[in-house]
């Protein structure tokens, strides 16, 4: 069903290698492209990876040499799958210690295609903790919906944009 659609998943990585296999493992089988940028990781992070590219041809690690803090991995990661997959329709960003749901970008992608006006979906993320307990934490929801322009838009994300995490 979503063969046809080109999907790229990004991951910037730091120092997650507890997470990271796990992250890389639970990507839907159909997505088409799965790019990690390690930000300078000084822990397991890069040869846990390596392990996930020699086993998922969709798979590309790209490593920093030198730490270029979060923000400005996830703007290298965003410029390189748009290098390395110019054709995708739809470009998702997984943080490294993230577990998925094995219908998250499913439905994701469903909601977009619901309402052409769309620009962004986003899942409604728990907490859990090292061992997997889900932590008490209540849904951040973000809704612009019934904003009419880009103005009221970006007001609306400046003063309601609590969660916004939830987003990346």
């Amino acid at each position: 069903m979503y063969r046809d659609l080109a999907i790229a998943v990004v991951i910037p990585a730091f120092n997650e290698r507890r997470a990271i296999g796990e992250t890389v493992a639970t990507v839907p089988a159909f997505v088409d492209r799965v790019i990690v940028v390690d930000d300078a990781s000084a822990d397991d992070t890069e040869a846990i990876a390596q392990e996930y590219v020699a086993r998922d041809p969709r798979l590309r690690y790209h490593r920093h040499a030198q730490r270029q803090a979060m923000v400005a991995t996830w703007h290298e990661v965003v410029e390189i799958a748009a290098n390395e997959f110019p054709s995708a329709r739809y470009f998702a960003w997984a943080s490294d210690h993230d577990r998925w749901h094995p219908r998250w970008l499913e439905r994701l992608v469903a909601e977009i295609d619901r309402d052409p006006s769309a620009v962004l979906a986003y899942p409604i993320t728990c907490r859990i903790d090292e061992q997997g307990t889900q932590l008490d934490k209540g849904p951040r929801l973000f809704d612009t919906s019934a904003c009419q322009s880009l103005g009221e838009r970006w007001r609306h994300m400046c003063h309601e944009g609590i969660g916004a995490g939830d987003m990346v």
